[in-house]
């Protein structure tokens, strides 16, 4: 069936062969040998190249520098402030002391898209400030363990 413009035209119909064709038996690829992937072969290449783990002053710079750039004399700010405000806690956990700091350098980046922060270190101070109190109220309260018994004065 042809259609033009206004018009339909019925063709004559074509004798379909009598014979089914299927596909060659030699050239359908049944016995050809794979040679892309083979089971015996090692397949688990690592293509990474191997990275020195980053430190702490690497992770924070990378943070500051890909949200809000690359500002080396605020960077610096920012990490004197970590480095005051964690200078006497030798006695802690120094990865979760970085941890709290990474976090708290979030919010304070994270602030600035939503209000207008003039001081970013002093706003940095004082979440950094806040979360290493409440670390150290937990630390505490996890270590002081209730007595049982009166404590004897001599």
């Amino acid at each position: 069936m042809q259609q033009t413009v206004n018009l339909v035209q019925i063709l004559p119909t074509e004798p379909a062969e009598d014979e089914k064709r299927g596909q060659e038996t030699e050239e359908n690829g049944e016995h050809e040998v794979n040679n892309s992937f083979k089971a015996s072969t090692n397949i688990n290449i690592n293509t990474y190249q191997p990275t020195a783990p980053l430190t702490f002053y690497q992770r924070f710079k990378s943070l500051i520098s890909s949200t809000i750039g690359e500002n080396q004399p605020l960077i610096i700010r920012l990490f004197g402030v970590y480095k005051g405000q964690t200078a006497i806690l030798i006695a802690y956990d120094k990865g979760d002391l970085e941890n709290i700091a990474i976090s708290a350098l979030h919010v304070a980046v994270m602030s600035t898209k939503n209000r207008r922060i003039h001081n970013l270190p002093g706003f940095f101070n004082g979440i950094i400030s806040r979360m290493l109190d409440r670390y150290i109220r937990d630390v505490i309260q996890q270590e002081s363990v209730p007595l049982t018994e009166p404590l004897q004065v001599w």
